[in-house]
């Protein structure tokens, strides 16, 4: 059942990144000069003071972009080789603007059309700070207290116009490769982090991990951690590097990876461990010493949380390996109350690290 569960994250983790890609998932607020319009206002949680707004058009240009100010950060990568700005040849815009962007189509509108790129220095000239585009709607955003203007909408319009008016010659969305690439790396690493959480529920909602040599899975599962991290990492380097969109993409997945991974670690060594061992289990019997219920509680909000977690004490003084303790459900624990021994099915495992089949009172 864990298995299906952490799959279940993973796909529907990769299935989300694709759709959030490919799809706008905002409402349009009706139109602007016969245009479908968009507009997000952003405000701060307390004093509801506008802290910046975003406004869009539909657009007919189907290829993700942005465009900001260039920074310090930029510059950073572009010496790290981890990006490549494409060039207009225009000074002035190179200098100051940003492309991140690879599709050929709209670069090459960038290098020989002065009007789009005038219509875009127009944008940042009045205060905007990005101007972005999903492949559905075109996005410009500006740090400002006030709700947009005409002024603010109709420079963003003419921006619209003229990617509109090159509707005959534009291409199909999926041509852009980058967009690829972008779906591949994100759904992968946002997938792995889905299936690490899923193992971290595993791991604190089940009884026990069956295992009887813990410090053993955590070195294996460090160092599976850090070859898939080595593995994965250096992929999407390979994968993204050069790109003037995929520097971002590549912290973002070294950051995914650093999370998710030591978890990932430790459950794909637990589960190669005990699904591929073949061994026949060695059969222990430990004397039962005593039974206990431990009492936890939880405080939050004036409300309190009781729950119970269930033990079985056992004599391991012959087997050191053997835990001294075993946590078990209230069922076992009943039964074990009035027993005298415990079965522990202890398997060799297929990496050499003991862990226990099951657990049977008699």
């Amino acid at each position: 059942m864990w298995i299906i569960f952490r799959f279940a994250l993973a796909a529907a983790a990769f299935g989300i990144q694709f759709v959030s890609k490919y799809s706008s998932l905002y409402s349009s607020n009706g139109k602007y000069k016969q245009i479908k319009y968009f507009q997000n206002i952003s405000r701060n949680s307390k004093s509801k003071k506008i802290n910046h707004f975003d406004i869009g058009f539909e657009v007919k240009l189907h290829i993700m972009f942005t465009f900001y100010l260039e920074n310090e950060n930029d510059h950073f990568f572009k010496r790290l080789g981890l990006s490549n700005e494409f060039q207009t040849g225009d000074i002035d815009f190179d200098r100051k603007i940003y492309i991140a962007c690879d599709h050929p189509f709209l670069l090459d509108i960038l290098k020989n059309n002065e009007v789009v790129r005038q219509s875009i220095k127009n944008l940042f000239l009045n205060g905007f700070t990005r101007i972005y585009s999903d492949g559905n709607v075109l996005w410009a955003n500006k740090l400002i207290h006030r709700e947009p203007n005409n002024n603010e909408k109709d420079l963003l319009f003419d921006l619209l116009n003229q990617f509109n008016a090159l509707d005959s010659s534009i291409p199909n969305r999926f041509t852009d490769q980058f967009f690829w690439k972008a779906v591949v790396v994100q759904g992968l690493t946002w997938s792995i982090a889905a299936s690490a959480i899923g193992s971290f529920f595993e791991y604190f909602f089940r009884l026990e991990n069956g295992y009887l040599e813990n410090f053993k899975l955590y070195q294996y599962g460090i160092i599976a951690a850090i070859a898939l991290f080595i593995i994965f990492f250096g992929l999407t380097f390979l994968f993204l590097k050069g790109s003037s969109r995929g520097h971002k993409i590549i912290i973002e997945s070294a950051i995914l990876l650093l999370i998710g991974l030591p978890t990932l670690g430790f459950q794909v060594i637990s589960d190669l461990n005990k699904s591929l061992d073949q061994s026949n289990p060695e059969i222990y019997l430990k004397k039962i010493i005593t039974t206990e219920a431990h009492k936890h509680t939880y405080h939050r909000r004036g409300r309190t949380r009781t729950w119970y977690t269930y033990h079985i004490i056992i004599d391991n003084s012959k087997d050191n390996f053997i835990p001294h303790s075993f946590e078990v459900n209230f069922s076992t624990y009943q039964q074990a109350s009035y027993a005298k021994q415990l079965e522990i099915d202890v398997a060799k495992g297929w990496l050499n690290i003991k862990w226990y089949k099951q657990l049977v009172v008699h």
